[in-house]
């Protein structure tokens, strides 16, 4: 199902919140994915002939995006939000006052606040699109920017395709174990209804080979990206389920020297106000 049209609370946010804290202490072990899209996204602000005085990063994690930005560009003030506490790590030289914890869906600031507004793989976890972004809007000063770069409609397909399969052989029936993702053409068209001007959205994919697919399933976990959902199965990954999945997993995408494949789909979406 598409977030287009999404009316109920698909995200159990309380979760994603434990979750986050759950392994804040260790989430620069493995955060290899989002600080190559983090990288990106700084890569795609050096285009842009200006600087932003003041520079918000929705669900900042470790703080690396803001760090970047801050290297790259000349900037007055950085604020970020988390919605956990992730006080205990390296927050790369940024003042503890300029983190906020604070859920991602109720930002509290005033309208007009800031020159740039700037999310990594954060978004593919907001209930409420339309809303979200609206509030974003209302968020940005005139000639604002807003840059988001979120999961797309193909992540995982490898993973989705494995786990479907080992799930109807295991149990006879499929449950909500993948999220629901956001097409990126669709990502344009939210941001169009919300408001901003010549919104732009594009993907792209990034491959990842892992000697073993349970390492993959460690590092989603790792990363603070584990199922979410709230109609998400409460059955736990026995043993035996791992090892169906591990070897569905090699005997469809595995190669040569024995590794697997994992596909990440990257959608980055960019709107002025």
């Amino acid at each position: 199902m598409g977030l287009e049209t999404q009316l109920e609370v698909i995200f159990d946010r309380a979760l994603l919140r434990q979750n986050r804290a759950r392994h804040a202490k260790h989430f620069q072990d493995f955060n290899f994915l989002y600080t190559e899209v983090a990288n990106k996204i700084v890569e795609s602000l050096e285009f842009l002939n200006r600087d932003f005085d003041t520079v918000l990063e929705i669900g900042a994690r470790d703080g690396y995006l803001s760090k970047q930005i801050g290297l790259k560009k000349k900037v007055k003030t950085i604020v970020q939000t988390e919605i956990c506490n992730f006080a205990k790590i390296d927050n790369y030289g940024f003042v503890e006052g300029n983190r906020i914890i604070a859920d991602d869906e109720f930002l509290p600031f005033k309208e007009n606040s800031f020159d740039l507004i700037v999310s990594c793989l954060n978004f593919h976890h907001i209930n409420l699109i339309p809303q979200f972004l609206l509030q974003v809007k209302s968020l940005l000063k005139p000639e604002g920017i807003f840059i988001a770069s979120f999961f797309g409609e193909e992540n995982l397909s490898e993973l989705a395709h494995v786990v479907f399969e080992t799930e109807s052989e295991i149990y006879g029936g499929i449950s909500p174990r993948m999220s629901p993702t956001i097409e990126v053409k669709t990502a344009a068209h939210l941001m169009q209804k919300a408001g901003f001007v010549s919104p732009i959205s594009d993907f792209e994919k990034i491959e990842v080979n892992y000697k073993n697919p349970l390492t993959l399933l460690k590092d989603l976990k790792m990363m603070g990206q584990g199922n979410v959902m709230s109609k998400r199965s409460r059955k736990f990954f026995t043993k035996e389920f791992l090892g169906k999945i591990s070897d569905n997993y090699y005997k469809k995408y595995s190669d040569n020297e024995g590794d697997v494949k994992a596909t990440f789909e990257i959608v980055t979406a960019t709107g002025w106000k």
